[in-house]
């Protein structure tokens, strides 16, 4: 059963597709050039208590801020909503904007290649027996953001990508960015250790202490991958470190996003200054 469950069909034809879809796109802060679809209301996992989160962590800083761009559209095949995360305030403007095409590029390619599928999926005759039968359902697409650290030295963004291609349930996937707030970099997970510390193995022990914690909700082996991590699959919350695993990689789809937040006695203080300085 678990061999099934980690082979989730829809999550995985998504991320198999790199997210390189062509799309036409005006760079910096303009609007997004896309067909002519009916806009939605901004409704599902994109929720208002994520939003008023967001805002409250942005307003505490007068300097650099992050806000949303939303970009809806809706047709026969596909309801798609995306918050994307627009930074300003970074002295260096050419990676601010890098930075906002970049959000922008991977929330708009991950929608488009849901249009492609639900467009592939659903063919006439195909599309034609299950509405007459009464199990048709659109594809949707959802893009939403936290604002985990927004201070002096980092702005950490969590970001969740939402899919419904059928079945019983969609599917998510996480994404983490940090980055030095001086300067728009983006950090890596070991910047956050003493240089030459063996960061995986540390993190993979703390995982695994915090697995036999709560063993119950996790698959029987969980914590013998405790060190399958991404190297990317991290954000900073309010100076703590939290590493992420996908749906299906330690438990049931039920359990959701695992996330486990690293005690700060393993960290190294101000990582990206002492980087860069």
């Amino acid at each position: 059963m678990r061999q099934s469950e980690r082979s989730s069909r829809n999550v995985q034809r998504v991320r198999g597709q790199g997210w390189g879809l062509a799309l036409c796109l005006v760079t910096g802060l303009a609007t997004v050039s896309l067909p002519a679809y009916t806009a939605v209301a901004a409704t599902g996992p994109a929720t208002a208590a994520a939003a008023a989160a967001t805002a409250a962590t942005a307003s505490r800083n007068a300097v650099v801020a992050v806000n949303p761009r939303v970009v809806e559209w809706k047709t026969e095949l596909i309801t798609v909503h995306l918050r994307i995360p627009i930074l300003s305030g970074l002295a260096d403007q050419a990676t601010q904007e890098a930075l906002n095409q970049a959000n922008e590029s991977r929330a708009l390619a991950f929608a488009k290649s849901i249009e492609k599928m639900a467009q592939e999926d659903w063919t006439g005759e195909h599309m034609a027996e299950a509405k007459a039968e009464g199990w048709f359902h659109p594809y949707e697409a959802w893009v939403d953001y936290e604002v985990k650290n927004l201070d002096d030295r980092w702005i950490s963004l969590r970001m969740e990508f939402y899919q419904y291609t059928g079945g019983a349930h969609g599917g998510t996937v996480v994404e983490g960015t940090t980055y030095d707030a001086k300067t728009g970099r983006q950090l890596q997970l070991k910047e956050f250790f003493p240089a030459g510390t063996d960061y995986r193995a540390i993190i993979a022990r703390e995982v695994a202490r915090q697995i036999q914690a709560t063993k119950d909700i996790y698959f029987p082996d969980a914590s013998s991958h405790a060190a399958d991590f991404a190297e990317d699959a991290f954000y900073v919350d309010h100076g703590t470190l939290v590493v992420f695993f996908g749906q299906y990689e330690l438990a049931p789809y039920a359990a959701g996003i695992r996330e486990f937040r690293i005690p700060t006695s393993y960290l190294s203080p101000w990582p990206a200054r002492r980087r860069t300085e």
